[in-house]
């Protein structure tokens, strides 16, 4: 049954210009529904086929499609693609002085998917999920990482209410890199343990998401060891000529004290659009703790004006997570003690995409981005005094980029980034009258400068049954500032990646995907912290040196995955293998009457794994998905078990569709016991650990949909179990009831 919800998966734009004396070309994109451009969501492998000919083509990478024709005129062209329903469309020739493709303001198409896939089907050489808004408005996960979780290779974890970490393939924090509307989140206020970023960003607004597994540092920069994760928020559109407004609203609410609320209006012309609103979510409770007091407020604007073969685009995204546990008294406090209560983030941007008709590039791209990212902790020392400290992270980004047509099938993107941060972190102690009595070091260096430039050129080839990928990046990067206590702290480590990757296609069912990526994590501000383990030995015998002599930590990504494409069943079974080097480890050495504790590149270790992914069509009205994931982990350099190593874990999902207005959803979640964990000292001992136990959920959600109006609710956890996801330090969602209402007008 089809799916109500109409995606813009399509985006087509024809010429019929002169080749030869007596040749035409008939030449176009296929892309998908947040595309303005036609290399970022290109739509692979459609089939185009020129009606009562022989003459069909398959999109390349890039979406883009070309026939050869004798005579100019009118020709209906069939498109289809797996998972898609098929639409016929009909074009007319063009003036052969409008043969170059207006890429920006597109002919549009739309299709309904047969289901919402979450396999890519597409042939690329890269192994990347995408969870759309039919997904999310469906499942309505309470959060987006529990949203992002139900992918394969990605586990979730909540070191507090706010806090709810990713982890891909094993890999946390600043191991992964974020990306929002192309602009990256990650700072370098991020550690590699478990860190809540994508707490921040509101779930309201986003349009699609884009998991990304396997080392990514040459395509998405610094960090990316594990994955990425690429989050589109929801672009307002053009109109056809006179000025609409559209009203749109949504809400979400839950027996567990939950309530979600986002609103906002969009308006647009011919050549400008923008979409602007706010949103409100109140966390409730989570397990069995009383109301935690958290509140997300956000704001969020984006608009896009058009130009002649360009589009500049300006956005503002911020979102505050706020603290009223002193309105909630039963809160512990054993989870506020040593995380943020308070963060916001602010982000403003601005885009420019021009289409250049001669020259070396085909496509430039300009991206400017400003964030600033607050958090504060507060917290009483007695009855007398109260402790308050802040940590700000302001960074100015910059990216451009070049795509160049080197031959047929082959194409090049080369760019330049650069980064400035700036960080202040201070830390006071307020006495009863509020005035500051104690002025300390934070948890961060003070007044510090942090810069990176990077250099990167990646080439996609398309020949035949292969498809090739690869490219290099390099990247320089300079960390200085003062610490109270040590004195001057600088780092300036230089660092080279490479990738290769390939596809080869045996069939149209059949593909065989293999890649080799080499990543790096330059230092961050985390690297020169002094942890409180080793804080307490230091005395008149021990002593704590900064190493300014910090390389970046690196690792080698192995990945092999064999690939079922089929019109009613999809499967894919990933294998990989990231060796770890020169990873961040403190170690000791003894000097006459004196302990030195530094921290070095010493670590080394692996990660290993599989995956399994299934999407199968039953009937035209149940599908069912799923997958099973497999982690294992080991410092090579104790011979100890790896840390934030999840337990085995999947889902199975089955779907109902009927008349594209009813659907549901009945989701059996499971994860295996984690017994283990590795040392946090640098004594090789291990950390002892209350095992966390393997448990099993089943969560059921049904929706309707109505002209303008989305009516969807259900249940989480019905058996009501009680459980802790691993690495979290508080129990999860008991039996939940909730509801969710959207209207668009």
């Amino acid at each position: 049954m089809l799916n109500k919800t109409v995606f813009t998966i399509l985006s087509l734009f024809f010429c019929l210009n002169a080749f030869g004396q007596n040749s035409y070309i008939i030449q176009g994109y296929v892309l998908n529904e947040n595309s303005y451009f036609y290399l970022e969501n290109g739509l692979k492998n459609a089939r185009v086929t020129i009606i009562g000919t022989q003459q069909s083509t398959q999109t390349d990478s890039t979406g883009y499609f070309k026939f050869s024709v004798e005579k100019p005129g009118s020709y209906n062209l069939k498109i289809e693609s797996i998972g898609y329903i098929s639409q016929t469309v009909n074009r007319s020739s063009i003036d052969k002085e409008k043969q170059d493709i207006d890429l920006i303001n597109p002919f549009s198409v739309l299709l309904n998917r047969t289901f919402d896939k979450p396999i890519n089907n597409n042939s690329t050489s890269e192994l990347t999920t995408t969870i759309s808004k039919y997904n999310l408005i469906q499942n309505a996960a309470p959060t987006l990482p529990d949203a992002i979780s139900q992918v394969s290779g990605v586990w979730i974890s909540r070191p507090s209410y706010m806090n709810n970490a990713i982890s891909i393939r094993g890999m946390t924090g600043n191991r992964n890199t974020v990306f929002l509307d192309g602009i990256p989140l990650n700072h370098s206020m991020l550690s590699n343990r478990p860190e809540g970023l994508l707490s921040l960003v509101n779930m309201f607004e986003v349009q699609e998401i884009k998991v990304s597994k396997g080392g990514a540092t040459v395509n998405a920069g610094d960090g990316a060891l594990g994955g990425v994760i690429n989050i589109s928020t929801t672009s307002p559109d053009y109109s056809d000529g006179a000025l609409q407004t559209k009203v749109f609203a949504s809400t979400r609410i839950s027996n567990s004290s939950e309530f979600l609320l986002n609103g906002g209006s969009e308006i647009s012309a011919e050549n400008f659009a923008i979409r602007y609103g706010l949103s409100l979510h109140s966390v409730g409770r989570i397990g069995d703790q009383a109301p935690t007091g958290y509140d997300q407020l956000g704001g969020h604007l984006k608009g896009l004006i058009y130009l002649d073969r360009s589009q500049l685009e300006f956005g503002y995204n911020g979102i505050a997570n706020l603290d009223r546990s002193d309105v909630t008294p039963n809160v512990d406090d054993l989870y506020l003690e040593d995380l943020p209560q308070d963060q916001d983030r602010q982000m403003a941007y601005v885009k420019f995409n021009k289409v250049v008709r001669k020259g070396p590039f085909r496509i430039i791209k300009a991206k400017l981005a400003y964030q600033r990212f607050n958090e504060q902790i507060q917290e009483s020392l007695s009855p007398s005094s109260t402790y308050r400290l802040e940590n700000t992270n302001n960074n100015l980004w910059f990216n451009l980029t070049g795509t160049s047509n080197l031959g047929e099938g082959w194409k090049m993107l080369s760019g330049i980034e650069l980064k400035q941060e700036f960080v202040n972190s201070e830390a006071y102690i307020f006495d009863t009258t509020g005035n500051i009595s104690i002025t300390d070091e934070g948890t961060y260096l003070d007044n510090t400068k942090y810069s990176k430039v990077s250099l990167y050129n990646i080439h996609t080839l398309e020949k035949g049954n292969w498809n090739f990928e690869f490219g290099a990046r390099g990247n320089w990067m300079n960390l200085e500032g003062v610490m109270l206590s040590v004195g001057n702290v600088q780092n300036r480590p230089l660092s080279i990646a490479g990738n290769i990757k390939t596809t080869y296609r045996i069939s149209n069912k059949h593909q065989i995907i293999g890649s080799i990526n080499s990543n790096y994590r330059t230092p961050t501000f985390e690297n020169f912290l002094v942890p409180s383990y080793i804080n307490n030995l230091v005395g008149p015998n021990n002593r704590f040196n900064f190493n300014n002599n910090l390389a970046a930590e690196k690792s080698v990504n192995f990945e092999f995955a064999y690939r079922v494409t089929t019109p009613r069943f999809n499967s894919q079974l990933a294998l990989y293998r990231n060796q770890l080097i020169d990873a961040f480890d403190f170690t000791s050495t003894i000097e006459p009457f004196l302990i030195v504790y530094q921290q070095e590149n010493a670590g080394k270790g692996y990660i290993q794994g599989a995956e399994l992914d299934i999407d199968a069509v039953l009937t035209s009205n149940f599908k069912l998905t799923g997958n099973i994931t497999y982690t294992h982990g080991q410092e090579t350099y104790q011979n100890l078990p790896m840390r934030y190593i999840p337990p085995v874990h999947g889902m199975l999902t089955l779907n109902y569709q009927y008349k594209n207005k009813l659907t549901s959803s009945l989701t059996y979640q499971f994860a295996g016991m984690q017994t283990s964990n590795a040392p946090e000292n640098i004594f090789g001992e291990l950390q002892e650990e209350i095992p966390v136990a393997a448990w099993n959920i089943l969560n059921f959600s049904v929706g309707y949909q109505l002209k303008k109006v989305n009516l969807s609710g259900g249940i989480r956890n019905i058996l009501d179990e009680n459980y802790r996801l691993y690495g979290s330090n508080i129990n999860e969602y008991r039996r939940n009831l909730w509801f969710g209402f959207r209207y668009n007008m």
